[in-house]
């Protein structure tokens, strides 16, 4: 940090750190990749102004980044609660740290995916998820999870969707380039990565994440997308996995009205 933070604060984080470390490595999503095998401190940096985020190369307008060029987080501290008190920064009371552990999984998952439904909505996952001091509560946690791409929290946690949205074929959604996923209407995109990475996680075939941790596997070893992905489908059209998804979100609130061209 390039602040001066609180020994509280910065104990706040070390768990917040290490829990979403042991969190990924327990995700059905073949984290075992080079990245998580290193020894060496993973650089994540915090800065006391906006200003500073931004001279350092941080996105303006946004709340953080993870930089893969250079295997790096940087987050404003006011992103994550944390505010200056003469000359000190301490954490606020309310706040939620959703942005930070959003930015991690994309350090802690480097190189296990590339397809952007996946990369924000694993990310997304995590960040929508209870987080008590050392556990992130995955277990019964569906209401949870369409809580936040429903609503918006004061604290900016959540996506506010409301019930009812409108969305390109599932196929088409799933095929998006990173530029077109994060241009026009991304937080809608970034919602329903998250739903759709949630229902692979835990409700597709036996529930157990099989299928999306093969579809990983195959990626890793230099398949193509359209091969790993035939992975996720397991043996249904994309107009049968399309139709399970959207009953699967209606149960949750979400009624999802797919458009029928690509």
């Amino acid at each position: 940090s390039d602040s001066k933070i609180e020994p509280k604060v910065v104990r706040n984080f070390a768990v917040l750190f290490e829990t979403t470390h042991k969190f990924v490595l327990s995700m059905p999503v073949n984290a075992s990749a080079h990245y998580m095998q290193r020894e060496e401190k993973f650089p994540i940096y915090l800065f006391g102004s906006y200003e500073n985020y931004v001279r350092a190369g941080g996105p303006n307008g946004s709340a953080g980044a993870y930089f893969p060029s250079i295997q790096t987080v940087m987050v404003p501290l006011a992103a994550l609660g944390v505010v200056q008190q003469g000359k000190k920064f301490v954490s606020k009371r309310g706040r939620s740290n959703f942005v930070l552990a959003h930015e991690l999984v994309h350090q802690l998952t480097d190189g296990v995916a590339f397809s952007p439904w996946y990369l924000e909505g694993s990310a997304e996952y995590v960040a929508s998820l209870r987080y008590t001091r050392g556990a992130f509560h995955a277990a019964n946690s569906k209401s949870q999870v369409f809580g936040y791409v429903r609503e918006s929290k004061k604290d900016g946690a959540g996506r506010g969707l409301g019930s009812r949205v409108s969305l390109m074929p599932l196929e088409k959604f799933m095929d998006l380039s990173y530029r077109s996923f994060t241009a026009g209407d991304a937080n809608k995109n970034y919602a329903i990565g998250l739903l759709l990475s949630y229902y692979f996680y835990h409700v597709d075939g036996r529930a157990d994440g099989a299928a999306i941790k093969q579809y990983i596997k195959l990626l890793q070893q230099g398949r193509a997308e359209t091969e790993a992905r035939k992975s996720l489908l397991r043996g249904r059209s994309y107009a049968q996995l399309q139709e399970e998804f959207r009953k699967y979100c209606g149960s949750g609130g979400l009624m999802i009205e797919f458009s029928k061209e690509l």
